[in-house]
């Protein structure tokens, strides 16, 4: 194959980078910019390249972990060990698990900064638009997640379901994008993800989760408590 060919057999665009890898630089571009032919301009670009990259200083190694780094992984690891070995470890029978089940979801809730659970009212879902694909239909819609407090989402669903389908909440990160002056939130930027459950035939909830994503939340200062410490990362999901 000539692609072959051109591997394994040096070229002249070779040999002649290679003579010129202790030329300086200046030298080959006021010799060759005075020749028309191709090759030549081929040889510039290249000679011009093989030079740069050999005259990049190596990157500096890194440098080892100093003592108070080392000390703290060390700690690390104990926490870690410490935490593995004790989790769930009352736990032996099913009696066990519901004589502990509401002390773990008090605790899960304190930890996620939803306790108090806030109170449950109407979501009043809206779709406004819907965008149809090969196998599957993204619906446009927002709900409120407490009174006043509209939450943005696309919905992902198969064309055909014939038969209740696992549902996925899925909660995006950072990925802005903008067009226009215009936020569409960070949901756009994974919808290759939502499109892929719909695919496999999951339903799967992506929204904007506010100030986590890109959606600035208009009426936020009617509402002292969306702050960061109480809850803010889950506005958006207390809809459960």
């Amino acid at each position: 194959m000539r692609s072959h060919f051109l591997l394994s057999r040096p070229t002249w665009h070779v040999r002649l980078a290679k003579s010129l890898r202790q030329t300086p630089v200046n030298v080959i571009v006021r010799h060759l910019t005075m020749k028309s032919h191709p090759r030549f301009q081929t040889a510039l670009f290249l000679a011009t390249l093989v030079t740069s990259i050999h005259r990049t200083p190596a990157a500096a190694p890194p440098s080892p972990p100093g003592p108070g780094e080392a000390a703290l992984t060390e700690y690390f690891k104990a926490e870690t060990a410490k935490l593995t070995g004790s989790c769930l470890a009352e736990i032996r029978t099913l009696d066990d698990w519901h004589k502990h089940h509401e002390t773990y979801r008090r605790q899960l809730f304190e930890m996620l900064s939803l306790s108090p659970l806030p109170e449950r009212t109407e979501l009043r879902p809206v779709v406004t638009g819907q965008v149809e694909r090969d196998s599957f239909i993204v619906e446009k819609l927002h709900f409120q997640s407490l009174p006043g407090l509209y939450v943005t989402a696309n919905l992902y669903r198969p064309k055909s379901i014939p038969r209740p389908a696992p549902a996925i909440l899925y909660v995006s990160g950072h990925g802005p994008v903008i067009r226009n002056g215009i936020s569409y939130g960070n949901k756009v930027a994974y919808q290759h993800h939502g499109a892929w459950f719909a695919r496999n035939g999951y339903v799967c909830l992506v929204l904007d989760t506010l100030q986590l994503g890109e959606i600035s939340p208009a009426g936020r200062r009617s509402h002292p408590r969306w702050t960061c410490n109480h809850g803010m990362r889950w506005r958006g999901m207390a809809c459960g």
